[in-house]
């Protein structure tokens, strides 16, 4: 009985893999006869709070590497939160708060601290991007305010 005609499809990209599925390249280990083999493993589908699809992950972007970026639950890349720690705004004009160096993002991370106490964001003060407004309390010129939050 003779050997089987059989079909090489190796390394190649052709047949097209199903809709969200991705070829996968195999190499020729040259046995006889040789074989073709298709394997389309699933792509990740992400967490958006009801459970994900376990599979292969979407490849970074250009420069994502460079930017810092990091696969999050929901299948996408991100750039991680910066964060300001024990930022000091002197209040050089009372009772005007100096800006902050950046905006907080979310607003309600910012912490801001006057004369020890912890001020509670949108009852105690107010935010609109780097500028806080006192609402419940008073700084004097010369008071030290510190704020933690991420941006």
């Amino acid at each position: 009985m003779s050997e089987p005609t059989t079909a090489i499809l190796l390394n190649r990209t052709a047949p097209a893999a199903p809709t969200g599925d991705q070829n996968v390249v195999f190499q020729s280990d040259d046995a006889t006869p040789q074989q073709s083999i298709s394997a389309y493993p699933k792509r990740m589908v992400g967490d958006s709070g009801s459970g994900g699809t376990a599979g292969t992950v979407p490849p970074p972007g250009s420069g994502d590497a460079a930017a810092g970026k990091f696969l999050k639950a929901d299948g996408t890349w991100e750039v991680p939160s910066s964060f300001a720690d024990n930022e000091i705004l002197i209040v050089t004009s009372g009772p005007t708060i100096p800006a902050l160096a950046h905006t907080p993002n979310p607003a309600s991370s910012l912490k801001l601290y006057w004369q020890g106490a912890r001020q509670r964001y949108a009852t105690d003060f107010t935010l609109s991007g780097t500028a806080i407004t006192p609402v419940t309390f008073t700084p004097s010129v010369g008071d030290n305010l510190i704020a933690d939050y991420r941006y």
